[in-house]
């Protein structure tokens, strides 16, 4: 495995399951709500976890379970396709929590892994939330996403993204398939790590902000020309009474992307440095596999006030000889806004 930099043109305790929700295609490609727990209670499932050395201090955290599709995937589907029909899943939490993690998964109709590049970009967004970085969206706030890397997120200790039985909360999907194999019945699957309200004390919410290389806050994906070397950048600034801690940023970046960045920028002082830079490792074949020094986490927090700005820098190398329509680079960024103590 190599880094962009080094080669750049190189071609417990377990209970109970029980079913929370899952989404299929019906007529037409488009997808079909089965229901949640209460309705369709086989097609989901909860488990829980403690710390074995801290059982009765530590609240079990939850691990809420969802599939999204099937979708059939033959050989050489492409994204272009695929954005026309994404796969969603409408579903809700039953009780107050904390989300604590994130963790996405492809994996087929008999529940076994598959690769992630069968993945382009799944983001799930909270329906009673403003998007911070685009006021004008109708669409929700994101709060969680996953592109081919499938990056599993962790939130530091105390601290969580607020879910309520009211909100409610989407998962939209855009599969593709650049192999030349068809892969028949493909779930995207994704674990919510949860907290229940009640049984956590002193826990602080992280807002959630998504900074995405498209400027339309479709996130829909970059056409990158042949032989082009393109660097894109996207700044959000912090509105008022939203300053905090930057605690977590999950890099995300598509096949030809090089690298992702976070730049601070305080109000009145300009900033060209990033202080958080994530390079692209590629297998064999230049598929983006991993991410250096990702997730960015700060367990103190880094301090961001009212007005200062964050810039998202992407970059992408298309070394082939033809256009690439799928190049998307962005970053999932948690602000916890009451300062760490």
């Amino acid at each position: 495995m190599q880094t962009y930099a080094q080669s750049k043109h190189l071609a417990l305790l377990l209970f109970p399951a029980m079913w929370l929700a899952a989404c299929s295609q019906g007529a037409g490609g488009s997808p079909q709500f089965l229901g949640n727990s209460a309705l369709n209670p086989s097609n989901g499932k909860i488990s829980q976890t403690s710390s074995a050395n801290n059982f009765e201090a530590a609240p079990a955290v939850q691990k809420l379970i969802y599939h999204v599709g099937p979708v059939d995937l033959i050989a050489g589907q492409t994204i272009e396709t695929m954005l026309e029909k994404p796969a969603k899943l409408n579903f809700q939490v039953a009780e107050a929590l904390w989300m604590t993690g994130f963790e996405p998964k492809i994996i087929d109709a008999d529940g076994k892994p598959l690769s992630g590049e069968l993945l382009h970009k799944a983001i799930l967004f909270n329906k009673h939330e403003s998007n911070p970085a685009c006021p004008s969206s109708n669409s929700g706030n994101p709060f969680a996403v996953a592109t081919s890397t499938l990056t599993r997120l962790e939130i530091p200790e105390g601290l969580g993204y607020p879910l309520v039985p009211e909100d409610p909360l989407e998962a939209k999907v855009v599969f593709h398939n650049p192999t030349k194999q068809d892969y028949m019945g493909v779930y995207f699957s994704f674990e919510i790590w949860a907290i229940p309200m009640d049984k956590a004390k002193g826990f602080r919410d992280v807002k959630a902000v998504l900074l995405d290389a498209d400027p339309s806050c479709e996130y829909k994906p970059i056409a990158i020309e042949p032989g082009a070397f393109v660097e894109k950048s996207q700044t959000y600034t912090i509105p008022s009474g939203q300053g905090g801690n930057l605690m977590v940023a999950n890099g995300l970046l598509s096949n030809y992307g090089v690298s992702v960045s976070l730049t601070h920028q305080e109000k009145g002082n300009a900033s060209l440095i990033p202080f958080w830079r994530a390079e692209a490792v590629f297998d064999e074949t230049h598929r983006v596999i991993n991410l250096t020094s990702n997730p960015f986490i700060d367990t103190e927090g880094k301090k961001i006030n009212q007005g200062d700005k964050l810039t998202l820098g992407v970059a992408f190398d298309n070394f082939s000889n033809e256009w690439r329509n799928e190049a998307t680079g962005s970053a999932m960024v948690y602000i916890s806004p009451v300062s760490a103590e």
